[in-house]
């Protein structure tokens, strides 16, 4: 797993993907105060981000 190939990149993908699906659950449906958070937290790195990079 320390070169570039195709299963190590569809790994790393595969991870990503799971971790995200799992804070998204957690975020929108099993914790309603974490919706609001989450919208309060993007809104923040959005505009960041978005001013930072040109």
């Amino acid at each position: 797993m320390t070169t570039h190939s195709v299963i190590g990149w569809g790994t790393w993908i595969t991870i990503c993907k799971l971790i995200w699906i799992l804070g998204f659950i957690i975020a929108c449906v099993g914790i309603p105060f974490f919706n609001d958070l989450l919208g309060v937290v993007s809104a923040i790195f959005a505009s960041t981000s978005t001013l930072m990079r040109p």
